[in-house]
């Protein structure tokens, strides 16, 4: 048994406390290492293990999808690093400008046609632009793997292909969408080509840059090398590839079941492509047949069913976020043709839902209140049952649904705002950024907040009760996964006379693949069927293993498979109706189980907030180093919710705001890889915090001070000083109590660091009594003897607000004028 124990080499080991990377504290969210930050050693062998040695027809599918992935990766990190990149030249050339001023010439000043200026100009340009002209060879070779997907017969019109094969290529195209769109509008990228490129005086690679300057420019440059390339492709295979990817986009967004927030928008974009796909398509085939008196084309016009989906859809999302706080028009890549209906239109309605925040709101709430419940029975010994484990895989899923759904409504309303300011005297000297999210945002902060807080409070759930969900769903995993091999795939193939068939020969090394036989059952294969006992395994099983799973069951039940078409290359489809059901029902209850073994990266992706903090390319298209931070959406919830205590749905949320700078911090390390994003994130939170602990100290004291007043004083003389504003000024007074549940909070965990918040606190606390307490002198110097009796009714009041204080944990100084 020791000997498949992996063991690294000392050298290795030692190696690990050389990794030049970031503390976990500094970079986890919360600063609580997650538990799978450890990976197995032998994951990726046993994926290269599978590929290579199993004989099914879905190990060529595996390969595409990993190549996919590979692609999807490449894009994402060019996203990051354009996103992340400002502009180093317009200083130089503000400089260039003004040394040009002082010389009177319009040529480049002297200074920098010198042989050092330009090596120094040469360092900078060179690599840039070998970096740009890598990113334009990467999109044309994904343009050339896409087209020979799209060209592969077999997978099309033999039914090889999968949900996720078509995920991956519309994750793909998304990332292509969003690379396109953002790169041009990086201004500071093109700039320091074009500056650097005339500094350094390098004719030779002029032209290079010329050209990796047009077409970086270019805002449909990845999508326009991708249709080039797939220009060839036959009507036929046209018009089936379309079909098979409309229908399953729209499948998926009228289920509305998505689990990963940015797959809404990957069907989104990947529709958009589809439409100019086929319409380009078209107008080459119709170009090709010009001369022919009668053409026949394959292509025909979209049908109304396409052009009524993609205007609910543009009325749904008119903006789709391409990356942060980024977003592109939905419309704005659509023919505008295909978004007109003719008069005799379908009656077809796509169904297509829109949620409020507050509705999502209320069924997250609704959702985590079951959970709560069901928790609860899998944690009583008698209540450990397969089927208490199956609500609980049930409900996650929702949940983490309903929390990537309320993500993306977040979103698209902040994208929203931000492309349209409020037009307003009161924001005449403000610039767009800071009129929409200081006037335009107003309206949905609450909802926002709420909504967040509700988020906080299902992700705590779940993190605190991770090993108890993990135990549970790998248990009823790995239990549906031995029924399907101990009944589903048996009683298939008893019911066919395939076994020895092609078919029976996939199923036999499925049934191996997902089952788990001891020698007794090997033993026992001839008896009967009810002797074979399901084992109860605590593991899941491997992550390749429900890939091939899922992959091949999907191959075999699809419609253009010859396993199930009825006019395939069978006289009779060796599954019946009742066994691709079977198929199905597997494929529907397994679809997000990899998503349920890694929960804690799943959770992370879905209630990421990073998106509501970052402004790149606000700053890059104002032409600003930075915003106000008053215009940050943390400061701005946390100052809503203090400006609002006295409602008890946001008493408790005033400093949770403050964890989006914790998954800002964390995205900018890890994703974005830029340091000084996270230095600035830093520098942020601790203004942020030490405003609103600030605030939070004078919010709470002068309620606190009034409520003291009226019960230092008699009875008559508060009825005769306040009236009928009595009863209003006493719930004011007695709700600002409520504020002692933030002063009692010990500390607050911020970008990886625990701080001490009582203290900020008190710190401002002593200086307001300090002030106080000079106000009083002041006015005993001024008013002399007279001001005695005020001055101990003053210093009583003082005594009271103290006491109140002190009591809810605040070390306060003494006062000894008090």
């Amino acid at each position: 048994m020791l000997n498949y124990v992996h063991v690294p080499p000392v050298n290795e080991i030692k190696a690990w406390s050389q990794l030049d990377v970031m503390p976990i504290v500094e970079t986890e969210p919360d600063a609580v290492p997650l538990p799978n930050v450890l990976r197995y050693p032998c994951n990726d062998n046993f994926n290269r293990l599978l590929e290579t040695k199993i004989d099914l027809p879905s190990k060529s599918i595996a390969i595409i999808i990993k190549q996919l992935d590979g692609h999807i990766k490449n894009v994402d990190s060019y996203i990051a690093e354009f996103y992340s990149r400002r502009g180093l030249t317009r200083p130089l050339q503000s400089y260039i400008q003004r040394l040009k001023g002082e010389q009177n010439t319009t040529e480049t000043p002297m200074q920098f046609k010198t042989e050092e200026a330009k090596m120094l100009a040469n360092a900078f340009f060179i690599p840039q632009l070998e970096y740009l002209k890598r990113v334009k060879n990467d999109c044309t070779e994904i343009a050339s793997f896409i087209t020979s997907i799209f060209s592969e017969e077999k997978i099309w019109k033999e039914g090889q292909y999968c949900d996720v094969l078509l995920d991956n290529i519309c994750i793909l195209l998304y990332k292509l969408t969003a690379l396109e769109q953002l790169a041009p509008s990086k201004k500071g990228i093109i700039n320091d080509l074009s500056t650097f490129n005339a500094l350094s005086n390098n004719s030779s690679q002029s032209r290079d840059a010329m050209e990796i300057r047009m077409w970086i420019s270019d805002f449909h440059s990845s999508t326009s090398l991708l249709l080039g390339s797939l220009s060839k492709l036959e009507p036929e295979l046209t018009v089936i590839i379309f079909n098979i990817i409309f229908e399953y986009i729209t499948k998926q967004l009228e289920e509305d079941n998505f689990l990963i927030p940015d797959m809404q928008y990957s069907y989104i974009a990947a529709l958009i492509f589809m439409v100019n796909f086929y319409e380009k398509q078209k107008k080459i085939e119709e170009d090709s047949m010009k001369s022919k008196k009668k053409p026949k084309y394959k292509i025909k016009p979209l049908k109304e069913k396409v052009k009524i989906f993609l205007i609910n859809l543009c009325e749904l999302h008119p903006n789709i976020p391409l990356i942060f706080e980024f977003a592109g028009q939905t419309n704005a890549n659509i023919p505008p043709e295909l978004l007109k209906l003719s008069k005799s239109s379908s009656s077809y309605a796509p169904n297509l839902t829109n949620y409020s925040l507050d509705d999502i709101t209320n069924k997250l709430h609704r959702l985590t209140q079951d959970f709560s419940k069901i928790l609860a029975l899998t944690k009583i010994p008698k209540s450990k049952t397969i089927e208490n484990s199956k609500k609980l895989v049930d409900i996650l899923p929702k949940i983490l649904h309903i929390i990537a759904l309320g993500m993306n409504n977040t979103r698209e309303i902040l994208a929203q705002i931000l492309s349209h300011p409020p037009q307003t005297p009161e924001g005449t000297n403000m610039k767009p950024y800071e009129k929409s999210m200081k006037i335009g945002l107003t309206p949905q902060i609450s909802p926002m907040l709420i909504f967040l807080s509700n988020v906080k409070t299902a992700k705590e759930l779940i993190i605190s009760n991770e090993p108890i969900i993990y135990e549970n769903v790998c248990s009823y995993i790995e239990y549906y996964c031995q029924n399907l091999s101990y009944t589903v795939i048996p009683s298939i193939v008893s019911k066919s006379s395939a076994y020895k068939t092609s078919m029976g020969k996939i199923m036999k090394v499925l049934r191996v693949l997902s089952g788990f036989y001891t020698e007794d059952d090997y033993k026992s294969e001839n008896k009967k069927k009810s002797k074979l006992k399901i084992p109860n395994l605590s593991s899941p099983p491997h992550l390749a293993v429900l890939e091939f799973l899922r992959i091949q069951i999907q191959m075999m039940v699809n419609p253009e498979s010859p396993f199930a078409s009825k006019s395939g290359v069978f006289k009779s489809p060796p599954l019946s109706d009742s066994d691709i059901k079977d198929l199905q029902a597997f494929l529907s209850d397994s679809k997000y189980f990899n998503e349920l073994i890694c929960l804690s990266d799943t959770l992370l992706t879905v209630s990421d907030q990073s998106n509501l903090f970052f402004k790149e390319y606000y700053l890059s298209a104002d032409g600003s180093s930075f915003f106000p931070v008053t215009t940050s959406l943390p400061y701005i919830f946390s100052e809503y919710a203090m400006d609002n205590y006295q409602k008890p749905e946001l008493t408790g949320v005033i400093l949770n705001p403050l964890s989006i700078y914790d998954d800002a911090a964390s995205k900018s390390l890890r994703y974005l890889r830029s340091k000084y994003l996270y230095e600035e994130i830093k520098e942020e939170s601790k203004i942020c915090l030490m405003s609103i602990t600030r605030k939070l100290a004078d919010s709470a004291f002068h309620p606190m001070r009034r409520f003291a007043s009226i019960r230092a004083f008699r009875k008559v003389v508060v009825d005769e000083a306040l009236g009928q504003k009595k009863t209003n000024t006493l719930k004011e007074n007695i709700s600002v109590m409520r504020l002692g549940i933030i002063l009692q909070q010990n500390r607050l965990c911020l970008l990886g660091c625990f701080i001490d918040t009582k203290s900020l606190i008190t710190e401002r606390l002593n200086d307001i009594f300090d002030e106080e307490i000079t106000q009083i002198i002041d006015f005993i110097g001024k008013q002399g003897i007279r001001a005695v009796i005020a001055m101990s009714r003053l210093i009583l009041v003082l005594k009271r607000v103290h006491g109140i204080m002190v009591n809810f944990g605040l070390p306060l100084l003494k006062q000894k004028i008090i």
